[in-house]
């Protein structure tokens, strides 16, 4: 009977405390709360408008980047990859695609840098560890015979947040295959021959 009393008691002061913070807005403070929470960007591509030829200025897209934070890390970043305006001739084509190290603008897609790359490692897959790619790597997108590119990829290197975010940065999507670090040239290693920057975005958190 003491028990039975005892679990009376205990579910008697759960219940007005659970009360109590319902009514007076109780919070535990900013230290101890553990939310998890998606964060996004959005990247609005435009044509590259240092180029001289007319195929090109119809690109238009957005790429939006998705990632959810906890307090123990980050899952991997998503990426959906949305363009049209490419040149519909009839063949599948695969274009280079990667975060550049600047997101200035000023001379187009010229002035937005390097692919970024804060550790100082060659170009590579976007499969390969951290030690063979560079962060910016996010290999090829495909476009289809009617000038689309449709897709999404997931990264576990790249992030909207931590030191090395990828937050105000640039996409670039370039006119070549990417060959992934693979080729035979030291241009591999540094760019993986992709060619001419056919169009460009900054990376702007939404």
């Amino acid at each position: 009977m003491a028990v039975w009393r005892g679990f009376e008691c205990l579910f008697i002061f759960v219940s007005l405390f659970a009360l109590c913070c319902g009514q007076w807005g109780w919070r535990l403070p900013p230290g101890y709360a553990c939310v998890e929470r998606p964060v996004q960007a959005i990247c609005r591509l435009r044509p590259n408008p240092t180029l001289m030829s007319s195929e090109y200025r119809d690109i238009q897209g957005i790429v939006i980047f998705t990632q959810r934070i906890t307090c123990f890390g980050h899952y991997s970043l998503q990426v959906k990859i949305n363009i049209a305006g490419l040149p519909a001739n009839g063949t599948w084509d695969y274009h280079g695609i990667h975060v550049h190290e600047s997101g200035d603008m000023s001379r187009g897609c010229e002035s937005m840098g390097p692919h970024y790359n804060p550790y100082g490692t060659a170009h590579g897959s976007p499969r390969d560890p951290e030690s063979r790619r560079h962060v910016g790597d996010f290999g090829n997108v495909v476009k289809d015979p009617f000038g689309n590119i449709q897709g999404a990829l997931f990264d576990n290197i790249a992030s909207l947040v931590g030191r090395t975010s990828i937050l105000r940065r640039g996409v670039v999507l370039h006119e070549m295959q990417d060959d992934l670090g693979r080729g035979i040239n030291r241009e591999s290693l540094r760019t993986g021959n992709a060619g001419r920057r056919l169009a460009c975005c900054v990376i702007e958190p939404l």
